[in-house]
């Protein structure tokens, strides 16, 4: 085998495995680290240098005879310090410098070589000259880069590491101290914790957990907020007062959610593993709030945003389909900013008139109980609000979303005209059964029943076809569809139509399924408008009364509203 390496040094016990590669460059006349894969006939590979990865093995593999030394020694050494520079279960998933940082005192030793610890990204300073780690040059302000010249100088402009004559420091960290008195699983708890705390400070309004495969963050910035991250994790109150100052924050800033919903919020320590041990407090550790004056990113999940709206996930979508609301993706995960929130939500307060005590109305938040019972959606409902420009109102010191009303006779009159057009398109069996207000068994019989046309839309889910659900509807009564508007149920009517001789639809499923549907005449509706006057002159109004409260219809249809007002009314 012919010898690439005159010089053959071996690694130290604490050396990083790029310091080590650099190393042998330049004992040998090489620059670069790629120059040492040429070499051996190799293809140079990021993951080649990770220990997790089987080309890391391969490469041990065709350097350690190189070397003259033994593959299993030499992957011991250089993987000796590694255990915890990668960790699945962290929100930095590699914690690992993506530039070097060194000690310029170390490299003006003689023997100089580069420490595996510097290279964590919170570890920022030499425990032996009490000096901050660097990874940019002092000379010329670039970022350090790993070739040959680096254990000497920087070799962009030349300059050389000099011996630093008084320590910056008097004391390393306890963030990173620490560091060194944790073993096993405690130390991969506590940098769980660690990087998680840093996370929280760098992006406070950032709620949805992402997870980094490296970090990105300036190493001088990261020194500071690494001082306030160790004390969120040491002292309980100071994390206690620092999300409230985030939510503080948020309270003045967006004006279309409520304090208490912003403190539902979850934060990146709130569901964090126990440390099993306490952590002494800092010495450099000085109390800071969140920072009101900057400006900071926010990001949301779907469930987070529809809990600040007050609506649900499902009609979170619905809206960003129907009205354009922004979103983005990240990681495949729809992610919302709460400024767009808080636009869409000024764009409908902007437009409700101030009124105090108006009766008839439904919060804007509660339009799916009365839009799903025209085929209407929430998004639907929404957009069909704006594009008529339906009047929306709110009280004086209103400024929440939820507090945004609309008149519920305007809106259903509204939605009936408009239900004709909801049956151009395919109609899922979930919505046609809040339509029908049936449960889904009850719905796909009446679908066998009546030979509804299905379409397959998916694997596992098929929609129907309008054409002969419109026309069942323009020839039927589904009485618990027709009940869904009234305070009286489907049963005692049921029995009121046979006593007075109507036949509900044939029905071979009847142990199966009992269905309430008759044939839709003029006789028909006069029989049922006859029970229904019987019907509330037969309740005294105290009951009438208990039974609006107890069932607290969306809406009653017009004849049903004139009943009961005809009755309760004093």
């Amino acid at each position: 085998m012919r010898n690439h390496f005159p010089v053959r040094p071996r690694p130290k016990a604490d050396e990083s495995i790029y310091g080590f590669l650099i190393r042998i460059a330049k004992k040998n006349g090489f620059f670069f680290i790629k120059d040492i894969f040429k070499v051996l006939g190799l293809k140079y590979y990021p993951s080649s240098l990770d220990v997790t990865h089987e080309r890391f093995y391969e490469f041990i593999e065709e350097l350690a005879p190189a070397l003259r030394c033994s593959p299993k020694e030499m992957f011991k050494t250089l993987t000796k310090n590694t255990e915890h520079l990668r960790d699945a279960s962290r929100i930095v998933i590699n914690i690992t410098s993506q530039s070097p940082k060194i000690c310029t005192g170390c490299l003006s030793e003689h023997e100089p070589y580069i420490k595996a610890s510097w290279q964590m990204i919170h570890f920022t300073h030499c425990e032996q000259h009490l000096t901050t780690l660097i990874d940019t040059c002092r000379g010329c302000g670039n970022k350090l880069r790993w070739d040959a010249d680096l254990l000497n100088g920087c070799s962009l402009c030349g300059y050389r590491w000099e011996r630093p004559n008084t320590a910056l420091v008097q004391k390393i960290p306890m963030y990173q101290a620490i560091h060194s008195n944790l073993e096993h699983d405690t130390l991969k708890v506590y940098l769980i914790a660690l990087f998680a705390a840093v996370e929280y400070i760098a992006n406070p309004c950032v709620f949805v957990p992402f997870q980094a495969k490296y970090f990105k963050m300036d190493t001088v910035e990261l020194s500071s907020i690494l001082f306030q991250a160790y004390g969120l994790i040491q002292n309980s109150f100071y994390l206690t007062q620092f999300h409230r100052s985030v939510v503080s924050y948020l309270d003045k800033e967006y004006c279309f959610t409520d304090k208490s919903s912003l403190q539902k919020l979850p934060h990146n320590l709130r569901a964090l593993p126990k440390l099993p041990i306490s952590l002494p407090k800092g010495d450099h550790f000085q109390f800071k709030l969140l920072d009101e004056s900057n400006c900071y990113t926010s990001a949301l999940s779907l469930s987070q945003a529809a809990l600040l709206l007050n609506i649900s996930g499902t009609e979170l979508t619905e809206i960003t389909k129907q009205l354009s609301l922004p979103v983005g993706k990240a990681s495949r995960i729809a992610v919302y900013q709460l400024k767009d929130l808080d636009a869409f939500a000024n764009s409908f307060m902007a437009r409700a008139v101030f009124v105090e005590g108006k009766h008839d109305t439904i919060p804007i938040t509660s339009l799916s109980s009365l839009s799903h019972k025209f085929l209407f959606n929430y998004g639907e409902a929404l957009k069909l609000i704006c594009n008529n420009n339906v009047t929306l109102y709110r009280e004086k010191e209103a400024t929440l979303f939820k507090d945004i009303r609309v008149d519920k006779h305007e809106l259903m009159k509204l939605l009936k005209v408009s239900e004709e057009k909801q049956f151009e398109r395919l109609l899922s069996p979930s919505e046609l059964a809040i339509y029908f207000n049936v449960n889904i068994l009850k719905l796909r019989t009446m679908a066998e029943l009546l030979r509804w046309k299905k379409v397959q839309v998916s694997r596992n889910s098929y929609q129907f076809t309008p054409n002969a659900i419109k026309t069942f509807i323009k020839d039927f009564v589904v009485l618990e569809k027709w009940c869904d508007f009234q305070l009286y149920g489907k049963v005692p009517l049921n029995k009121y139509l046979l006593s007075e001789g109507f036949k509900p639809l044939a029905n071979p499923y009847e142990e199966k399924c009992k269905l309430f549907i008759y044939m839709k005449s003029d006789a028909l509706l006069d029989a049922i408008a006859q029970f229904e006057t019987h019907w509330h002159k037969a309740q005294p109004p105290r009951i009438l009364r208990q039974r609006f409260e107890i069932q607290k219809p969306t809406v009653l249809s017009d004849s049903a509203s004139q009943q009961f007002q005809g009755r309760c009314t004093v």
